[in-house]
């Protein structure tokens, strides 16, 4: 039997389980699952993950556990980003998931995370040419350059749709005009902090990938998919015009009746607006009118690197 292996990456908004079996130089996907758990609720205000947040996230990799080792796995690993990075009782969660489950939850360093990303990337891009990899987070939003399939700068800056739901637009609902305003300037503030590896970039012919579970919402949405289906996303390009149509619907409906939206997940419906004012800030931010959209993650360039061991 070819080698399985299960991959966990505990998210600020989310926490997905990828399990896998080895399939040449990639992987056949066995199982995926997703389940929002806002782990990093309230964590750029106060500093410190909530007890509620933890006792989510403690049921929800507990169970996703449980499904990977249905499938005979011969390792499995547990990676955190940047909600256990950044708070001040990050260890504690970590050293509680261990203690709990028996599974070590490592956290990633924002390079490690940022090489993850881009090695997904290429299960779109392919190895040629230079690449420009947004990963939106809930928590993190990554930009990675890289030429020829191989990583070469990286900045992770500290904003993703869930800190800046919470900063920007947690108090209207819907979000109004000047929420939004204030959300993309906020964005672009922040954004600045990788101005290193944009302005390399600016230099080459580069392609954009917008990678990460807000991209692939944004996707959905824009071809009102009644189901995910990664086929019909990866590859797609997700203009500027789809997503400033999309900040124009979720600025015109509550929560309530954004549940409803053709592509949307109800649990990704509260975030949404900004994960919308992320992705249009990242490509003024590069200076493209359009993102290739690829509906891999961290998890599976986690994956790549842990098959091939």
């Amino acid at each position: 039997m070819p080698k399985r292996a299960a991959v966990i990456d505990v998210g600020t908004n989310s926490i997905k389980l990828l399990a896998a079996e080895k399939n040449g130089g990639s992987f056949k996907i066995l199982e995926e699952r997703v389940r929002v758990t806002r782990l990093g609720e309230g964590l750029s205000k106060n500093g410190y993950l909530s007890e509620a947040a933890m006792a989510r996230a403690e049921i929800t990799i507990a169970r996703l556990l449980s499904n990977a080792r249905k499938y005979n796995v011969a390792e499995t690993i547990l990676v955190g980003t940047h909600a256990i990075r950044k708070a001040a009782n990050g260890e504690k969660f970590a050293a509680r998931i261990k203690e709990k489950t028996g599974v070590c939850l490592k956290t990633l360093s924002g390079n490690e995370e940022a090489g993850y990303s881009f090695a997904a990337s290429t299960l779109v891009t392919g190895r040629r040419g230079s690449v420009l990899v947004f990963d939106a987070g809930g928590g993190s939003t990554e930009f990675i350059l890289g030429t020829n399939g191989l990583p070469e700068l990286s900045a992770s800056t500290p904003v993703g749709s869930l800190t800046l739901f919470d900063n920007c637009m947690s108090e209207n609902d819907p979000p109004g005009a000047n929420d939004f305003i204030e959300a993309e300037r906020a964005a672009l503030r922040i954004f600045s902090r990788a101005d290193s590896v944009v302005n390399a970039a600016r230099k080459k012919s580069f392609v954009l990938v917008g990678i990460g579970g807000v991209i692939s919402v944004l996707a959905s949405v824009a071809l009102k998919l009644e189901k995910f289906n990664r086929d019909e996303i990866n590859g797609r390009k997700l203009t500027k015009q789809e997503i400033e149509e999309q900040i124009k619907l979720y600025g015109s409906l509550d929560l309530p009746r954004r549940k409803k939206i053709p592509g949307l997940p109800a649990n990704r419906a509260q975030t949404a607006p900004a994960g919308a004012v992320l992705a249009l800030a990242a490509l003024k931010y590069a200076g493209k009118v359009s993102m290739t959209v690829s509906a891999y993650g961290l998890r599976h360039g986690a994956m790549l690197e842990l098959l091939q061991k």
